[in-house]
């Protein structure tokens, strides 16, 4: 159970602490940390559960290809950026109660994601994005490959921002944005499907 404490840090911590430093017991310091530590680690989040950094943390910036399996929700007044950092986040809905309910990425907030490539393997979901009324997506430089069975993006009365170099692929027929009500923009963008 101890083993899981670090993982709610954020969570433990006040917003002021900038950063912790955690050492498990086994690790042997031949030297200062100093140097370590005080190396810029702003928008840099390291974690074995990318599901926990991505729900917990404003701002994630990928050191390697991650998987999200489970529904991420960004809620109303809420500035999430996700960069993809050159890497692939694959979005897998593999919650047996919501894969035909929800879309993998629920916004009410602000959601940016940018510079990288992004996967919808949530092949029995709504597609991979909804954003509400209050939402605000932009895909900033991005290689979108959607697998879904279902439009890509649904925009029920927010604002999308598509754009720099965005690439979409569908895989299988269905509409890269619905547009239910609200605004709509695409630039440099090319959208493909098969």
């Amino acid at each position: 159970m101890a083993t899981y404490y670090r993982l709610l840090f954020p969570s433990i911590f006040p917003k002021s602490v900038s950063k912790i430093l955690y050492l498990d017991i086994d690790i042997l310091c031949l030297g200062s940390l100093s140097t370590f530590y005080e190396q810029n680690l702003t928008n840099w989040i390291v974690t074995l559960n990318e599901n926990f950094a991505l729900k917990y943390h404003d701002s994630v910036k990928l050191t390697k290809d991650a998987i999200l399996d489970e529904i991420l929700e960004i809620l109303e007044g809420q500035d999430k950026v996700i960069d993809l950092n050159g890497y692939k986040l694959t979005v897998q809905n593999t919650n047996e109660e919501s894969k035909y309910e929800k879309q993998p990425l629920q916004n009410n907030g602000k959601l940016t994601i940018k510079n990288g490539t992004i996967v919808n393997d949530s092949s029995n979901a709504n597609g991979l994005i909804e954003n509400h009324k209050t939402g605000n997506v932009i895909l900033n430089n991005v290689k979108v490959e959607d697998n879904g069975t279902n439009n890509l993006i649904t925009n029920n009365g927010g604002k999308v921002t598509v754009a720099n170099n965005t690439e979409i692929t569908l895989k299988n027929p269905q509409s890269a944005i619905v547009n239910n009500g609200g605004e709509v923009s695409v630039k440099d963008t090319k959208i493909n499907g098969d």
